[in-house]
């Protein structure tokens, strides 16, 4: 223990301790030695990281080029990191990470951008708000970048990115504008076949009427040879399409549409052979609350029938009432087909067309007389769906308007469920087209005195509102007369003859006498009555050719039935379902095709749905005079 305090006690000279020291020491320094970093390597060039960021853009590898371009952009200062910012956004837009390329886009400042830097962030905003389905911002946005110093490139995607906003708004026309513009700047051959397939298909889903009055160019001009185009092809029998079509190409020498695979198909296009079926089943309620409505369409059926163009065709006609008490439409369909039913008309109602289409095994051509509830999706093959749908009069009615320069509308319409579809749908196309619904008023369809919802609709309350304040604050009596408003082009009218008879010279008492009013077929009684409807005159409407501009099997129904005229347009249904049989495979297989009917041209579409074109017409002395196209309603 001596030794042992002796040596704790051992001054700091000691040698031993020094060597320890020196040892301990050492071997710190050795270790500080061992771990240094090493030195960093220098930084990759410019000009690699740029190969880099373009590699991975050729190989589709978006967000990584993206990242390098925003690399370089922190490597660099002034246009240089302006020029990589924007490399990046574009980037991620290839690869639609719209949420980075818009952080992208917020970093720089487009007021220190250069002319042409500026056109490129303003080009790349628009195809940010294309993806984010901001549709409306793509032509605000590009509208002030389209000039006639503006490179081609850059032409060409304004061209296109106006044309997939115009297209998902719905306005069609606006559409193909841009594509027809868009073709002369495009040099790969494949995406201008694509393009000029585009126009086509956007030219399909404009009215007949409104090709009919968007020609207004002569030729050449570009446009109007495609719309010309489109009509030929939907109004032109087969047998006359090859001399019509020459008769084009010597009008429009030249024109991209001549160039496309659909023109080819056309011109190749032959009549179809005409099924003549054996039997045709009809599946209509004959019993029941809908008895009468279901005998109108049978006899417009079977006069249909009657005035066939062969008669030595002579198919089998069955009828299967699906108004039975515990009639199943499902089994009731199955028994005609076991009966050898190569045709189905019906059924009628709405619930058992949605019941029939839900089950799915539709073997046989189905005509169904109306639309199912839900359609989600693509129907079954052979099962197509018509009706007297007034959705068709109403969009109708909002094209109409808006090709006569019209914007802003106001609408009133019968309260209850088909009302407010009828307006809906009015309403729906309107405001795709561009147009404004000002106001928009139901009203009690059982009244007789439609002051109360006019007042509102026209701004007449507010008017005498506005009065009765400065009286209030005047203090004393004022001479007034009553104003409606004045910023509305047209009124949009959904009324039974009843109805309208009353609202027309209730507007004229509110001081809109001469506010255009365009209005469904309702307004018509099917019949003319110029005692009852001479306060109807200046009302433009729509109809059915078989009211508006005759119809040979019309004749044979009003003498076998004098007192069709207020059923008239279920006949005419029932005319059209027995012409329409044939035609069904020709309208599924031929784009744009057209077939004239009792019931307006009629068209399908890729639901397999049918939709009518009607003829337009105007009260004038009390009776319906046609309307053309091209001229505005006039006012009384």
């Amino acid at each position: 223990m001596v030794r042992a305090r002796h040596l704790n006690t051992m001054p700091l000279g000691h040698p031993i301790k020094s060597h320890r020291l020196t040892t301990a020491l050492l071997l710190a320094l050795l270790a500080a030695c061992a771990t240094a970093p090493p030195p960093p390597p220098p930084p990759t060039p410019v000009s690699e990281l740029k190969a880099q960021a373009e590699a991975a853009r050729a190989a589709k590898q978006y967000s990584q080029a993206a990242l390098i371009y925003q690399k370089l952009a922190l490597r660099v200062s002034g246009e240089d990191r302006q020029q990589f910012l924007l490399n990046a956004a574009q980037a991620y837009l290839d690869g639609q990470r719209t949420g980075e390329a818009g952080k992208v886009l917020q970093s720089l400042v487009p007021q220190k951008l250069s002319d042409r830097k500026l056109d490129r962030y303003v080009l790349l905003q628009a195809r940010l708000a294309l993806l984010e389905q901001r549709y409306q911002d793509v032509p605000r946005l590009l509208q002030p970048v389209l000039r006639d110093d503006t490179p081609a490139a850059d032409r060409a995607q304004i061209h296109l990115l106006r044309a997939q906003a115009y297209a998902r708004l719905g306005h069609n026309i606006e559409a193909v504008r841009e594509r027809v513009a868009l073709e002369p700047l495009l040099t790969d051959p494949a995406f201008a076949e694509h393009n000029r397939t585009q126009v086509w298909a956007l030219l399909g889903r404009l009215s007949t009427q409104a090709l009919e009055i968007l020609r207004t160019a002569p030729p050449p001009d570009p446009l109007s040879g495609w719309l010309e185009v489109a009509l030929i092809a939907r109004t032109t029998p087969d047998l006359s399409l090859g001399p019509a079509l020459d008769a084009w190409r010597a009008r429009y020498p030249g024109h991209s549409a001549a160039k496309s695979r659909f023109f080819a198909e056309l011109e190749a296009r032959q009549p179809p052979v005409l099924p003549q079926p054996g039997q045709i089943a009809v599946l209509l309620p004959m019993s029941g609350p809908y008895g009468k409505v279901a005998s109108a369409v049978r006899d417009g059926f079977l006069a249909a029938y009657f005035a066939r163009p062969n008669p030595d065709y002579q198919p089998l006609i069955r009828f299967y009432d699906t108004g039975a008490p515990g009639a199943d439409i499902k089994a009731l369909y199955k028994q005609a087909l076991l009966e050898g039913a190569q045709y189905v008309v019906g059924p009628l109602n709405k619930d058992k067309v949605s019941a029939l289409k839900a089950g799915g095994d539709i073997p046989v051509p189905t005509l169904a007389l109306n639309y199912s509830e839900d359609d989600p999706g693509l129907p079954p093959k052979h099962f197509f769906q018509f009706g007297l749908a007034p959705e068709d009069e109403a969009r109708q009615i909002a094209e109409r308007a808006w090709l006569q320069g019209y914007s802003r509308a106001l609408a009133f319409y019968p309260r209850g469920e088909w009302g407010e579809r009828v307006y809906a749908a009015f309403a729906a196309h309107w405001q795709n087209l561009g147009g404004t619904v000002l106001k928009a008023r139901n009203y009690p369809p059982r009244e007789s005195d439609f002051s109360a919802p006019l007042r509102d609709l026209l701004g007449v309350s507010a008017s005498e509102k506005r009065a009765r304040q400065l009286r209030r604050v005047l203090g004393e009596k004022l001479e007034f007369q009553a104003r409606r408003r004045k910023d509305v082009d047209f009124i949009f009218l959904t009324a039974l003859p009843r109805q309208a008879r009353l609202i027309r010279p209730q507007l004229k008492f509110f001081y809109a006498g001469d506010v255009p009013v365009l209005a469904t077929s309702h307004v018509y009684a099917g019949s003319e009555n110029p005692a009852l409807d001479r306060d109807m005159d200046g009302v433009l409407f729509t109809d059915i050719p078989w009211l508006l501009s005759g119809d040979p099997v019309r004749t044979s129904v009003e003498a076998a039935w004098p007192d069709a005229g207020g059923l008239a347009r279920l006949y005419a249904l029932g005319a059209d379902a027995y012409r329409l049989l044939p035609l069904l495979q020709q309208l599924r297989t031929q784009p744009l095709s057209e077939v004239a009917g009792a019931t307006g041209r009629l068209s399908l579409d890729e639901r397999q749905h049918l939709h009518r074109t009607l003829v337009w017409a105007r009260f004038q002395d009390g009776r319906p005079a046609p309307a053309p196209l091209d001229t505005t309603p006039e006012t009384p």
